[in-house]
């Protein structure tokens, strides 16, 4: 698990390998910046070796061009996956001041606010380094005790707050790691970074 703190947000990442494999395919990936925080959740086609290929190709990417706004970064991840089996990614952008969010994606990655109330932000179809459409970058404004998760699709998209009220108050990294325990798919990857705004 990686942690941190950075202006108004506090955040955690997680993930564990399928069953049965020796390497996760998933990546999260959050990157401070000067203004905001960058977010990128990855999931290689598959899972197993091939699919942790695919993840080590978009970490080098996103990092090696960090500064990039997002299409550029989608763009880049894109033709660094070529060779690659490719995945699902998504890239989103946390204001530090805690103002708004930011988030673009392509294949079935998510990124949804489950406090204090729902929302999602949606992604394109398409697989990175094959095919896909530039995708729509959706903006919406953050608020005080927001909680937002982004994961691949090892965690369901079907819990909500009912069924983990806990998220109200749990800290970053127990948030990232209770989705990933409780809602994930052994037979799959699974990856999450939970993201909190404090007052």
């Amino acid at each position: 698990m990686s942690m941190g703190s950075f202006g108004r947000l506090n955040w955690a990442a997680t993930g564990r390998r399928c069953a049965g494999e020796r390497v996760n395919g998933d990546l999260a990936l959050v990157i401070p910046r000067e203004q905001d925080l960058l977010v990128a959740i990855f999931d290689g086609l598959g899972h197993g070796s091939r699919a942790h290929e695919a993840s080590q190709a978009v970490l080098q990417a996103v990092t090696s061009a960090q500064d990039l706004g997002l299409l550029e970064l989608m763009d880049r991840a894109h033709r660094a996956l070529r060779p690659t089996v490719g995945g699902a990614l998504g890239l989103g952008t946390f204001a530090a001041d805690g103002s708004r969010v930011v988030f673009g994606g392509v294949g079935n990655t998510t990124a949804r606010r489950i406090y204090p109330t729902s929302q999602s932000l949606g992604c394109s179809p398409g697989l990175v380094g094959k095919r896909f459409a530039s995708p729509t970058l959706h903006e919406t404004s953050l608020k005080s005790d927001d909680v937002w998760l982004l994961h691949t699709d090892g965690v369901s998209r079907s819990f909500g707050l009912e069924e983990y009220p806990q998220a109200r108050y749990q800290s970053a990294g127990t948030v990232a790691r209770s989705v990933v325990r409780r809602f994930s798919n052994d037979f799959d990857d699974a990856t999450c970074v939970a993201v909190r705004v404090s007052a």
